[in-house]
């Protein structure tokens, strides 16, 4: 056996929620880092690496005598290289691969902990070392790789190398102690992460502007379904905005339940329970002292306020004036503090409000979490709205549709969330090559079953 080490340092540009995403044309290998047997780990700095402009292609540094590549999620550099002749023949004379990743995950039993598990997170185990964090808090704050000092990169390269070494050697020898089938086990697990390499990097043809008129489509029966449904919604408070994408509430409408909502609510005075107000201060003309309001009062061609005398329209009173000073003559004023209206005093307060329900549910269909009054909540899903089906609860085969739509909506189309964030398959169709490029986990079950994101 002839093994591999091999690692890359890319740009880092996130792109259809993947990130250092391989399939943005803007991120490239930058740093192409190789370990042997015996050998000193070698950091080759690409010329990308200096020049954004130059070609995407490298030599890996793959030798005849190459059996196995080995890598920490192994997937990540293979969608880089995968277009490389170098790699492509590799495996074609039969090479196989090592993800330390994977096989860490397959050894602990698929366990949560070892589940995505990062390199850093199993190399003590090993008896390696923790590499510097500082290249990492870079990329955190999203210093691109060619920004960051070449000697900690160095560095940073040469402890990928040696540490993804040690942990290869030492799940290398848990493995051959485990059951006689391990190895072989492992081999095809390998195997099936080559599988779905291609699969990413060839990605699905989507027909987007079919697509879209699809989901105009359902958008708009969906759309009708939901002003049915609204019929069968009791009269509540408009502070509580009923939403059928919410369990609680489904649960609450079918079955009853108590939901709490938000409303707001005027302070008041605890003594004479008056409504509170915020204060302002206005300027009221003087007279005899006095402040005034000026809407009792109009202004004369001086500037100055008059006051008619309620008793007899022949007399008329001034606004006081400064005798003397920098301000003499001037109308003289008063702050006074008032309610300000405009602006009453209050706070958004919890409310409950309480569904009575269509049906009575079945203890099996209890679901986690409680209702505003510590009420039990229950299922809403294709199972119980079937099990529904032969009581009078109207709305039910409109509400299986409505379920379905939204769902395919928000997976195979697109939808908007409450802050206009689309999400669903439609919106991660790449616009380079036309092409939706999936992710495919094989580390992410405690059953070793595959799971999809983006989309899911």
């Amino acid at each position: 056996m002839s093994y591999l080490i091999v690692d890359y340092e890319t740009n880092i540009l996130r792109y259809k929620k993947r990130k250092a995403s391989p399939f943005h044309p803007d991120n490239k290998v930058l740093i192409n880092i190789t370990k042997e047997y015996k050998q000193p780990v070698s950091v080759r700095f690409l010329p990308t690496f200096y020049d954004k402009d130059a070609p995407n292609d490298w030599l890996i540094g793959i030798k005849p005598e190459t059996t196995i590549l080995v890598g920490h999620n192994l997937k990540f550099d293979l969608l880089y290289c995968w277009h490389l002749p170098e790699l492509q023949a590799f495996l074609k004379r039969g090479g196989k691969i090592w993800c330390t990743q994977y096989a860490e995950y397959l050894l602990e039993g698929q366990s949560l902990d070892s589940q995505m598990c990062s390199l850093d997170s199993i190399v003590q185990k090993y008896g390696g070392e923790l590499k510097p964090d500082l290249v990492k808090q870079y990329w955190e704050q999203g210093i691109d790789t060619p920004d960051i000092p070449e000697d900690l990169l160095q560095e940073y390269s040469e402890g990928d190398g040696n540490n993804t070494e040690l942990v290869f050697l030492g799940q290398l020898k848990r493995a051959v102690q485990q059951h006689p089938n391990f190895m072989a086990m492992l081999s095809l697990r390998m195997d099936g992460l080559l599988a779905t390499t291609e699969m990413e990097y060839n990605g699905l043809k989507i027909d987007e502007e079919l697509g879209e008129v699809q989901r105009v489509a359902l958008q708009a029966r969906l759309d009708e379904i939901n002003a049915e449904l609204e019929q069968y919604i009791p009269e509540h408070p408009p502070e509580l905005e009923f939403n059928w994408g919410s369990r609680f509430h489904k649960s609450f409408l079918i079955f009853g339940g108590v939901a709490k909502y938000s409303k707001w609510v005027q302070h008041t005075d605890p003594e004479t329970m008056e409504p509170l107000y915020a204060a302002k201060s206005e300027k009221w003309p003087l007279f005899d002292g006095e402040p005034i309001d000026p809407a009792l009062c109009r202004l004369d061609d001086s500037g100055l306020f008059l006051l008619d005398d309620s008793g007899s329209t022949d007399e008329t009173a001034t606004q006081d004036t400064f005798g003397s000073g920098k301000r003499q003559g001037e109308g003289k004023t008063k702050n006074v503090k008032l309610k300000d209206y405009s602006k009453p005093k209050g706070a958004q307060t919890d409310h409950a409000f309480t569904f009575k329900g269509y049906t009575k549910p079945s203890d099996k269909w209890e679901a986690a979490g409680e209702d505003a009054a510590g009420g039990k909540v229950y299922q809403t899903n294709s199972d119980v709205i079937d099990a529904l089906g032969n009581r009078n609860v109207p709305f039910l085969k409109l509400l299986a549709e409505r379920q379905k739509l939204d769902k395919d909506l928000g997976t195979y189309y697109w939808k908007e969330d409450k802050n206009g964030d689309r999400k669903g398959m439609l919106t991660l169709i790449s616009e380079y090559d036309g092409r939706l490029h999936h992710s495919l986990n094989h580390t992410s079950t405690v059953t070793t079953r595959l799971s999809s994101s983006d989309p899911r």
